[in-house]
């Protein structure tokens, strides 16, 4: 195993384009992974027929003349449609009632849409960086497999790094 790791390293620093994807290719992926499972942002797009238009963060509010078609909720061009009338309004999505829910209490309560939102079966910035990790050590493992078909196309030839012949 100790030989197998030192021909790996030693063929790594010879191909300077292995080593540069080795050395730099984990670095921006860890890097990368933590920004940006800490920036993610809530902005609901929400359709209003009528006058009255919250004016709550992270919620982009678009004044409609007429109730849009069922296919704009389906495609995502709107969240929610909300309904205004006498006072009273109705929500109208395609997401489930949970989520009816969590903007019936920013509409009402006032609750930020980011603590609204919330997803309950949320793994988590460390699963998250797991997930990532996982991936870059099957890349890795993808990128250093080639060292295998140098190996194979050498014809068992010895190899200065392991004393037996590779085949």
């Amino acid at each position: 195993m100790l030989n197998l790791l030192k021909m790996i390293i030693y063929r790594t620093i010879n191909n300077k384009i292995f080593l540069l994807l080795v050395l730099f290719v984990p670095a921006i992926v860890v890097i990368g992974s933590i920004i940006y499972t800490n920036n993610i942002e809530h902005n609901i797009r929400v359709g209003i027929i009528g006058d009255t238009v919250p004016n709550i963060e992270h919620l982009s509010c678009a004044i409609l003349n007429q109730e849009p078609k069922l296919s704009e909720l389906v495609e995502g061009k709107y969240d929610a449609i909300i309904a205004y009338k006498n006072d009273k309004y109705e929500i109208k999505s395609v997401k489930g009632q949970e989520f009816d829910k969590a903007l019936d209490n920013v509409l009402n309560n006032g609750i930020p849409v980011k603590d609204a939102f919330v997803n309950k079966s949320n793994r988590g910035v460390i699963g998250n960086l797991v997930g990532f990790l996982s991936m870059l050590l099957l890349m890795l493992g993808s990128i250093l497999y080639k060292f295998y078909y140098q190996d194979k196309a050498r014809n068992c030839k010895k190899n200065s790094c392991f004393k037996s012949r590779i085949c």
